[in-house]
């Protein structure tokens, strides 16, 4: 599945979302935080798996403006999403993703 990595996220109030250092919240910042940001159980993940996400990060989303995942890539990133955030971000990206 293609995805625009560009594309913001929105508040309630649809206006685009942005971090808490003023960054616009797009796709690939989601999904770029929720590989690479330590989660809680990751401390229990073997070196592979987290070299299997900063690969996935790498590989699909450091300097791009289009990916295309794999469907067992879009499994993982919404687990992590999911994971990660709140409502507001995983509903989001969770439409997004299921296209």
């Amino acid at each position: 599945m293609k995805l625009d990595l560009t594309k913001g996220l929105v508040n309630v109030n649809g206006d685009i979302l942005k971090t808490p250092t003023g960054e616009v919240a797009t796709v690939g910042l989601t999904i770029t935080q929720s590989l690479l940001t330590e989660l809680n159980g990751d401390e229990k993940l073997e070196g592979v798996k987290k070299a299997e996400l900063f690969n996935l990060w790498f590989d699909k989303i450091k300097d791009k403006k289009e990916a295309d995942f794999k469907p067992e890539e879009v499994v993982l990133i919404k687990e992590r999403i999911g994971k990660a955030y709140g409502m507001l971000v995983v509903g989001q990206m969770y439409k997004l993703l299921d296209k």
